[in-house]
């Protein structure tokens, strides 16, 4: 199986945070190919800009992160972003207002991937791809 960790599980993986699950971090390692959306990198550098006391780590040393931790890195491609127009939130469920997390729940749909995501809000889409640890 191939996963896409959302930012988060990342970030949490990569400083092995408590907040991550035993049951994510096996999967993680039992996966044989986990990956990182240029995505993240993209999220992660806006918002260190924008408040590095919230988000500590530059884009830079995202990157460092990836290549350390040795996860592969997902591109942007044109199909990922047309994928956004088959993308509804189901009725009745709570509005998510993250471009990123939307952008990485397209890239997953596209490629085939499992989306590992800790935010409960990215269930609302229905998607299959959408895994929630």
């Amino acid at each position: 199986m191939s996963l896409l960790l959302d930012t988060h599980i990342l970030l949490w993986y990569a400083s092995n945070d408590g907040q991550l699950s035993k049951k994510a971090r096996d999967l993680i390692a039992g996966s044989g190919s986990a990956y990182c959306s240029i995505v993240s990198a993209w999220e992660v550098a806006i918002k260190h800009n924008l408040n590095p006391a919230r988000m500590p780590l530059s884009g830079k040393q995202f990157f460092e992160c990836i290549r350390r931790f040795g996860c592969g890195l997902l591109a942007l491609k044109e199909e990922h972003v047309q994928m956004l127009e088959t993308l509804r939130l189901a009725r009745g469920a709570k509005e998510h207002h993250d471009p990123f997390d939307r952008m990485l729940i397209c890239q997953a749909k596209a490629e085939g991937m499992t989306l590992l995501t800790h935010d409960a809000l990215l269930q609302g889409y229905g998607e299959p791809c959408v895994f929630l640890v």
